[in-house]
This record gives C-alpha cells, sequence and structure tokens, in this order.
C-alpha cells in the first residue's frame, strides 16, 4: 500500500514539472514574462531551448504511457493527461533541438512496440511498398536532420573526437567530473598544434563547456570501467521496468538516455531530480510485483537512488550557497576562491580583477586553476598579458600561441600576438606581418563590431610600420 503511494506521488510529481514548465514556455512565447535567454523566444526555467525541449520531451514520454493506462481504465485523469501531453508537443518542435526529437522518437517507438506491435508488424508485412517508400522517407529525415544545423552536428562530431581522444590516454581513471572542459581544451589544443587540423574544423571550432554527450564525459571524468558498471545498471533498470510494467517510467528513461548521448542534461537539477524519480518508479514497481532475488536487488537499488537524491541534493545545495555568496557579494571573491576552485566564471572573473589591480602573479595562480576547468582560451590570453606587462613577451608570445592553437577561428589572440610584436619590447616585423595577415583575412566564427575594431587598429599599425 505504502509502495502505491509512493508510486502515484512519483507520477504526480513527474506530471506536475512536465505542467509548469509547459505553462512556463507558453508564458515567454506569450510574452506575459520574460525568456531565460534574450535570444530564444521560449526556454522554460532553463538557459536554452535544447535542454527544455529535451526535459519536456522526456517527460512526455512518460506521460504518453500514463494516458494510456487512464485511457484503458476510462479514468477522468486521461483528458488532462491528454492536453498535457499536446501542449508539450507543441514546443517539442518548435525548439529545434534534434536530440530531444531523437528521444520522443525513441520513447514513441517503445509505445508503439509495447501496445501495437502485432498489429504494425502485420501492417508492414500486408504494406510492403509502403513500407519500403517509409524506410526511405526515414533514412531521408534524418539526413535533413544532420543538414538541418549541419555546422552545429559537425562541432558536435568534432567535440567527440577530441573527447575519445582524451579517454585513450586515460581510459581506466579519467581525470574528474570537474576536469572534463578543461583536458578537453589542452587535447583540442593540441590537436590544432599538430596541424592536423582541417579548414572545416577551424572554422566550427570552439570552447565548449560541454562533451554533448554524458557518456563520453563520464568516461573523461571516471574512466571506461565506471562507464562500464553505469551502462549495466541502466540496461537491468530499463529491463526491469519493462517486466514489472512500469513502461511510463520506462519510457521516460529511455528518452533520457538517447537524450543524453546528444546533450548534456546532468548539468541540470531539473534532469537530475527527474532522473532519479523515473528510476525510483521503476524499482517501486519492481518491489510491488516482482519476487524473488530480483526484488531484493530492486530494494537494495532503489536505497541506493534514495541515498544517491540525498547526497546530489546536499552537493547542489552547497554549490548553489557558494554561487550565490559570490553574486551578492556577501564574501570577499579572496575568501570565495578555495570553494570555487570548479566554477570556472568564478575563476576567470577574481583573477581579471587581480590582473586590472597589478596583481600579476595572484592573477596567473587563479588563471592556471580556470585552466583546469574550462576550455576557453581566454585563461590563456590573461597570463600572457600578465607576463607582457611583466616585460617578459617570449613567456608572452607563449601563451598567446597556444591560446591560437586553442580556438583558432578567435581573432583576438592572433591581434594580441601582432600588437606584441609591434611593440618596442618584441619587436619583429616578420611575426607581426604574420600575425596580421591572419587578423586581416580569416574568417572568425562570428561577425561583430569588436572583429572589425580590431581589423581596422591592425591596418592602422600596419600603416605606421610603413613609415
Amino acid at each position: 500500500m505504502v509502495v502505491k503511494k509512493l508510486i502515484n506521488g512519483i507520477t504526480l510529481l513527474l506530471l506536475f514539472a512536465g505542467l509548469i514548465e509547459s505553462v512556463w514556455g507558453l508564458g515567454q512565447f506569450l510574452r506575459i514574462w520574460p525568456s531565460g535567454n534574450s535570444r530564444y523566444v521560449f526556454t522554460g526555467s532553463f538557459f536554452n531551448p535544447g535542454p527544455y525541449c529535451g526535459f519536456l520531451a522526456m517527460i512526455m514520454s512518460f506521460a504518453v504511457f500514463e494516458w494510456k493506462l487512464l485511457k484503458i481504465r476510462q479514468h477522468w485523469g486521461q483528458g488532462l493527461v491528454g492536453m498535457l501531453c499536446t501542449l508539450m508537443l507543441i514546443f517539442i518542435p518548435a525548439g529545434r533541438s534534434r536530440a530531444a526529437w531523437l528521444a520522443l522518437g525513441a520513447s514513441l517507438v517503445y509505445f508503439i512496440f509495447f501496445y501495437y506491435r502485432k498489429t504494425f508488424r502485420s501492417w508492414l508485412l500486408s504494406h510492403k511498398n509502403l513500407t519500403i517508400v517509409g524506410g526511405v522517407v526515414l533514412i531521408i529525415a534524418i539526413g535533413l536532420m544532420y543538414h538541418f544545423k549541419k555546422d552545429s552536428a559537425d562541432g558536435r562530431l568534432f567535440i567527440w573526437k577530441n573527447a575519445i581522444q582524451a579517454i585513450s590516454e586515460s581510459p581506466w581513471s579519467g581525470y574528474g567530473w570537474d576536469n572534463v572542459a578543461g583536458i578537453y581544451g589542452e587535447k583540442q589544443e593540441a590537436y590544432f598544434a599538430s596541424g592536423n587540423g582541417s579548414k572545416s574544423e577551424i572554422r566550427i571550432a570552439d570552447a565548449p563547456e560541454y562533451i554533448y554527450n554524458e557518456y563520453l564525459h563520464m568516461a573523461m571524468a571516471w574512466g571506461l570501467p565506471v562507464l562500464f558498471l553505469i551502462f549495466l545498471l541502466l540496461l537491468y533498470t530499463l529491463y526491469v521496468g519493462h517486466v514489472a510494467g512500469a513502461q511510463g517510467f520506462t519510457a521516460g528513461l529511455l528518452s533520457f538516455l538517447v537524450f543524453a548521448a546528444f546533450s548534456y542534461p546532468l548539468k541540470f537539477p531539473e534532469f537530475c531530480a527527474s532522473l532519479f524519480l523515473l528510476i525510483t518508479g521503476i524499482y517501486l514497481s519492481a518491489i510491488s510485483k516482482l519476487g524473488g532475488p530480483v526484488r531484493f536487488l530492486s530494494g537494495l537499488i532503489g536505497l541506493g537512488c534514495l541515498m544517491a537524491i540525498l547526497y546530489y541534493g546536499q552537493w547542489t545545495y552547497k554549490r548553489h550557497q557558494y554561487v550565490m555568496e559570490w553574486k551578492q557579494h556577501t564574501k570577499t571573491l579572496q575568501e570565495l576562491y578555495p570553494d570555487m576552485l570548479w566554477n570556472a566564471r568564478f575563476l576567470f572573473d577574481y583573477g581579471q580583477q587581480l590582473h586590472k589591480s597589478r596583481k600579476y602573479t595572484e592573477s596567473d595562480e587563479v588563471m592556471k586553476a580556470g585552466m583546469r576547468v574550462s576550455s576557453d582560451p581566454m585563461f590563456l590570453v590573461i597570463i600572457a598579458k600578465n607576463a607582457w606587462y611583466q616585460h617578459h613577451p617570449n613567456e608572452a608570445e607563449h601563451w598567446l600561441l597556444k591560446a591560437t592553437n586553442r580556438v583558432p577561428n578567435r581573432i583576438y589572440p592572433y591581434f594580441l600576438l601582432a600588437k606584441l610584436y609591434g611593440d618596442s619590447i618584441c619587436h619583429n616585423k616578420e611575426k607581426f606581418q604574420w600575425a596580421a595577415d591572419i587578423v586581416a583575412n580569416r574568417e572568425p566564427k562570428v561577425q561583430s563590431l569588436a572583429v572589425r575594431q580590431m581589423r581596422e587598429e591592425i591596418y592602422r599599425l600596419r600603416e605606421e610600420w610603413k613609415d
């Protein structure tokens, strides 16, 4: 009886989460309240429509099964759940998140398999020509999804290539959860420094905060053995959910797992809390419906999920407190520094303030700490400036060259190199011309006023060289 009430409670929580996010997004779409990002019409409680649509896809995958179950029972709630599914379905295509489309598609395939596999199989066999046409259309649709935002897809493939290289260099122990972005930046820098980068790779390269694949992220963080154990647990959970009759929870988990292969849901508390609820719902269903060793093992895993929720909640709350103390200025940056070594934005802000205060040695220490948790080349740029202002041109050149290799389409590091070579402490005309040519001719990833201003200044410096 208690288990049944817990399952019902989890069901209501998940549906309520979907309702809240849907209404939130609808309000943003109707301009009733602001979006989480000025670049997008709606984002829900997120800062980007991608994770928002992924979250809705996960909840809708769960809700569709609940709707079907209520319909079979002729329960009055089926209409409400059906309207919720319709509302969520409005936003998922509009958000243009291919990962969310795939996540929802995978769960709908599972829905058809569970409820209509015999009917669907016989229909396919009796309509072979339509089946072939449908297969061709599906292949074309997948191709169109790739070309829909081709640069984005190519960028993720490039990120995965460098991530796999990083994993191959430390396959057993990994680098630590917070260090993944920093390690990625090092590998991308080494890749371009080797001269292997193609023109298209140079054009699409960036300094990602995420790997856009949680499985690769986990392998980089904890090593392949841990990833293998997590895979086994997840596959076992899907199996238990299916045989225990918890198809809604199973579909939601399946949707999450597909979305996690193309995005970064574990960075959001909303996703993590929902993931724990889905897994807990599966094992509570197993406890109530299955017997023997499966029931005992389900109880152990369910207890482990509860402990994981408590640990994650405490860990997230503590980090949130530190961020609030930073934003509300209740503590100095120096006081917060030991507790914020995981936060790249804090470290850059603190290191830049030290740089502006001419505390170059302290700034170097903070910026190097930031390099361990971020792939952003601006950490290297500030270290280069620190060396430059202390009249160490060779060291400044070293760090700026590293910054140019980390993200070669960024114009600013080349601009600083040109200015360094034109400075009296360095004064190298040949190297100045090399860097100036890149500033003048290389196509940046994003055209901006800053790029135009840098090019104008480089043109002026070139004229001075002629004089």
